[in-house]
């Protein structure tokens, strides 16, 4: 991407949301509630299982973060779990709240000792209340407020383990629920959504399933079945009561899951914006991006700026990450000339962009392609600086076209931009290279502008997209010098998140 000045990309990513219509959920993600002591390639290692699957995980040391910082939760969540080939993105922590009855000082002690600790992503809020008193939503609404002032994903959950009221969905801005925690075989009679929940997107609602069958037809069909109910986040094991958390599922049953709930390959849509924060004024790109996407980049001033511009603290902080909008994550443009820019002004943006906008993670633009081994460990210091920090730590280096295979195996960055052109030059010139179809689509971005104003050539173009293992695409009818000064046009925009969505 061209470094314009003041832009935010907004991006919808399989870490924490896909894309649900009709009360169909296309495509959930799997969760661990992982509730067993850090292992590592020692036989029967639930964490060795967990790394191959599951998008997000809960740790829970002592029920709770316990009295002392673990160190070996400590190496889990900052080394093992995120590193190499991890699927394993984003971490909570286990706090209990006894139905509400908790004392909110403990309950906030714990939330402290995990960022403190562990440097998790969020909170994973057990025992939750379901009590629609104003003491009650203001306990929970200050538990979840906690958790988003330490910055980074703040990501929240509430264990109902049972289907609960729209008054938290209302009067608290809590991300998540689980609606259902149970027997397997009790879900098909006892699962069902209440009406309300239809009309919020599926990745608000997560079940957990415990004592299942050893038999994939039978978990395929649990998911089909909570694909219908609107519900974006799943876990089902055959490990049984009174504790069905403290193994992995059998093969049978992890592989069924993970192939039944990914079954769909919906892609995820990215938009360049390149405008200054607004809302609610005629043309404003944010009021089109944030009505879908989780993830954005900010880009103030090429780069971080000198000072931290309040307007984008406030678009950060409050504006993006609350109320109705969907966006989740959000990273910082980093220019990195190809590999010339001096390390050390790198390094400063990545760390201004922390210090000011309690980011989720770096944008790493204009990236090199040569795998000489100080390029390499140029780029893998960018990424390690960006993971040290804690939080998500989510990277993107953007190529701008193929690059080579030896920054997939010689760094651990996250994702990488393969193509940025004219749409009309998409189907002769974006072909991936071979290597490219070994890998997850969500490795893998592009963007296409100065797209016609027709949505069967944009349903075209993404459905090509899929083909070329392709997990991550913008396009818009935007033209140079600068494509990414507006939103698509609504027959552009409503083409390819409708094409995004299909398989």
């Amino acid at each position: 991407m061209e470094r314009y000045t003041s832009f935010m990309v907004v991006v919808a990513v399989t870490l924490i949301s896909n894309f649900a219509s009709s009360g169909l959920c296309l495509k959930q993600d799997i969760f661990a509630p992982s509730y067993v002591y850090p292992c590592s390639g020692t036989t029967g290692c639930a964490w060795d299982v967990f790394k191959t699957g599951a998008t997000l995980a809960i740790i829970n040391p002592s029920s709770g973060p316990g009295t002392t910082c673990n160190s070996d939760y400590v190496t889990l969540v900052n080394t093992t779990v995120k590193s190499g080939t991890s699927t394993v993105k984003i971490v909570l922590g286990y706090v209990s709240t006894s139905y509400g009855a908790r004392n909110s000082t403990l309950v906030q002690a714990d939330i402290n000792k995990y960022y403190s600790c562990y440097k998790v992503d969020g909170i994973f809020l057990d025992e939750g209340a379901t009590a629609c008193d104003s003491a009650t939503i203001t306990k929970y609404q200050s538990y979840n407020s906690l958790v988003k002032s330490k910055g980074g994903l703040g990501y929240t959950v509430l264990n109902w383990g049972t289907n609960g009221p729209e008054c938290y969905l209302t009067g608290t801005t809590i991300d998540s629920y689980v609606t259902f925690e149970a027997y397997f075989s009790n879900y098909t009679s006892s699962g069902a959504p209440l009406p309300y929940m239809f009309s919020y997107p599926s990745t608000k609602f997560w079940v957990i399933l415990h004592t299942a069958p050893a038999n994939a037809a039978t978990v395929n069909s649990a998911v089909a079945l909570s694909k219908n109910r609107n519900v974006g986040h799943i876990y089902i094991t055959d490990d049984i009561m009174p504790n069905p958390y403290d193994t992995a599922p059998q093969t049978t049953v992890w592989s069924a899951e993970k192939t039944a709930a990914s079954s769909n390959s919906a892609t995820d849509i990215y938009a360049p914006s390149y405008v200054y924060p607004c809302s609610g004024t005629p043309g404003c790109a944010w009021d089109v991006f944030k009505n879908g996407s989780t993830l954005a980049i900010i880009n103030p001033n090429s780069g971080p700026g000198t000072t931290c511009n309040s307007d984008y603290v406030t678009l950060v902080n409050t504006t993006v990450k609350s109320g109705t909008s969907t966006v989740k994550i959000v990273l910082g443009y980093v220019s990195t000339s190809y590999g010339n820019r001096n390390s050390t002004l790198v390094q400063a943006d990545i760390n201004k962009y922390y210090s000011c906008y309690k980011v989720d993670g770096i944008f790493l633009d204009e990236g090199a392609t040569a795998c000489d081994s100080a390029t390499l460990t140029k780029y893998q210091s960018y990424n390690s600086l960006v993971k040290s920090k804690g939080g998500l730590g989510y990277t993107v280096l953007n190529w701008g076209t193929n690059g080579p295979e030896c920054y997939l195996t010689g760094t651990t960055i996250d994702s990488y931009v393969t193509f940025e052109d004219y749409f009309s030059n998409y189907t002769s010139n974006g072909a991936p290279l071979t290597y490219m179809t070994s890998y997850t689509a969500t490795k893998f971005w592009v963007i296409l502008h100065s797209a016609p104003s027709n949505a069967t050539a944009v349903n075209s173009a993404v459905a090509l997209s899929k083909t070329r293992n392709v997990g991550h695409i913008y396009i818009t009818d935007d033209v140079m010098p600068n494509p990414y000064d507006s939103a698509p046009q609504t027959t552009v925009w409503q083409a390819e998140k409708s094409a995004a969505a299909l398989p």
